[in-house]
């Protein structure tokens, strides 16, 4: 049997409260440490799941396919971080970086339509119970640790894992900061440039630091202590 599973959607993150925290800054770098603006972050949304089998044996087989939904719920936090997102970078400042606590409910009875060339009802019914199993796998490790991306960039962050333990695929998650999310945001194309430095500066490729995996919510949250945190924006 030839199972294949996609799942696609967006979910919108809404700041719920804000303080301030000290950014620091190398002593080689000319600029001061100093406060600055830190949020917490809330979405949810329910994403698009699509899926196809093929089953076959002998003289019978069965075509089958899925359309359903899958909550999302996403808790996050901005924290400084150094340049790099996650790797000291000394004669810099630390930048913004944000930490998402992400927590999928998929649907306890997914309904899995079957057609098969055989007669066989009970068959039929064998098939969709079986195939049921597949789309309700969830990691439950997820929530035990976060997604952490880099703030203010206006291209894409990415963060991409493959799925080789449970099969093909890639676990693929792309963070939109600021004016760069949702479904109208600018896309940059892969031959479009930004300006470096001062005065003449320089022409590079536009790109973002890519995402990383780090430790739980919590565990950051105690580590970033703030004075008090006020309702946000």
């Amino acid at each position: 049997m030839r199972v294949d599973i996609t799942i696609t959607g967006e979910i919108p993150l809404t700041a719920t409260s804000k303080s301030t925290m000290v950014f620091e800054c190398s002593p080689s770098t000319k600029s001061e440490s100093g406060d600055r603006m830190v949020y917490q972050f809330s979405g949810s949304w329910k994403v698009n799941i699509d899926g196809t089998a093929d089953w076959s044996s002998y003289a019978s087989g069965c075509a089958c396919s899925l359309t359903d939904t899958i909550e999302v719920n996403i808790q996050g936090v901005t924290f400084p971080q150094w340049l790099g997102v996650g790797s000291g970078s000394s004669g810099s400042c630390q930048m913004e970086a944000v930490a998402l606590k992400v927590m999928e409910t998929w649907n306890t009875a997914p309904a899995w339509q079957c057609t098969c060339n055989t007669p066989e009802h009970v068959e039929k019914v064998h098939i969709e119970e079986n195939l049921a199993a597949f789309s309700q796998w969830r990691n439950p490790e997820l929530e035990k640790k976060t997604m952490i991306f880099p703030m203010g960039c206006p291209g894409d962050s990415d963060l991409v894992e493959n799925l080789s333990m449970f099969g093909k695929g890639d676990y693929w998650w792309t963070f939109h900061s600021g004016a760069n999310e949702g479904p109208s945001r600018y896309q940059h194309g892969p031959n479009e440039t930004q300006w470096i430095g001062e005065g003449e500066g320089k022409v590079e490729p536009f790109s973002c630091a890519q995402g990383e995996w780090g430790p739980s919510l919590e565990s950051i949250l105690a580590e970033n202590p703030v004075p008090k945190w006020f309702p946000g924006p």
